[in-house]
């Protein structure tokens, strides 16, 4: 069991329709003292976090493993594997479970209660790709925007709702995101490490699919780089089982925007299926 102390130390995105509703707390660990039954609290600290994953996802503390799992058949110096290299880069997981009530999985409903079936026939917004010349770099106006965009004429799309689960997490590390990091320094070193964690995923044949500067962290003690929120990691042999997400026109890469990749070849990827 775990205490909080004081509020939320982040839950931005919390509210969000669309998101995680990812909360995370500062907390100490309750102890039940031996003869007299009171509690008492431990000294170090830690970070829980609270959020809602799809339903058939796999936990942060499993993803991860599998990555230590697969490094560990790679060798590298002195006898150690490449499993053992990559552990300092990585969050330490003092717990990480499903939330059970009464023996059940706190699951959110498949489908919300007010629930009627309908189609988003022309509805989703589309653009004709478009050949880059010149610079890659170049930026998109609302003038372009309106001028490219048109209703698909294809047949009706019909998006599932999924189910959420309930999980939570303490960290054993208490770290700074890249937007609390103070010292350009430790901030180098902090994007250093998260590469090198990246670099170790894809030897372990993992992409991780959510890099921000949110999930790259600065470990305040260890005085090192930590890469965190690996529930979007996927291996490169597996495909994605969502629904694409919906997206702004102006947030969507250059690349799907003109229709080509940077190397200039050209691209088969819809603003849709972005």
């Amino acid at each position: 069991r775990y205490l909080t102390e004081g509020g939320p130390i982040s839950e931005t995105a919390a509210y969000h329709i669309t998101s995680r509703a990812t909360r995370v707390w500062l907390v100490r660990e309750i102890f039940n003292r031996p003869g007299d039954g009171k509690h008492s609290l431990s000294d170090d600290y830690f970070v829980l976090r609270d959020a809602w994953l799809y339903s058939d996802a796999k936990l942060e503390s499993e993803i991860r493993n599998d990555i230590f799992e697969r490094l560990s058949k790679i060798a590298a110096e002195e006898g150690k594997t490449l499993a053992d290299a990559a552990k300092p880069y990585f969050m330490t997981f003092k717990k990480d479970w499903r939330v059970e009530f009464d023996g059940k999985r706190d699951i959110s409903f498949e489908l919300p209660l007010d629930y009627s079936d309908s189609s988003l026939t022309g509805l989703v917004p589309t653009f004709a790709a478009q050949h880059a010349s010149g610079s890659q770099r170049s930026t998109l106006s609302a003038k372009d925007v309106n001028k490219d965009a048109q209703l698909p004429a294809g047949p009706e799309q019909k998006l599932k709702h999924h189910s959420r689960m309930h999980v939570q997490t303490v960290y054993e590390e208490v770290c700074e995101s890249m937007y609390e990091v103070q010292n350009f320094g430790d901030l180098l070193r902090a994007l250093d490490d998260s590469v090198k964690a990246l670099w170790y995923m894809r030897k372990a044949g993992y992409v991780h699919r959510d890099v921000s500067a949110g999930n790259c962290l600065w470990h305040i003690n260890g005085k090192h780089g930590l890469l965190s929120d690996l529930e979007y990691a996927r291996r490169y042999d597996e495909l994605a089982g969502h629904d694409p997400k919906t997206c702004s026109v102006l947030t969507v890469g250059n690349a799907v925007v003109h229709g080509s990749r940077i190397s200039g070849t050209e691209a088969s990827v819809s603003a849709t299926e972005a």
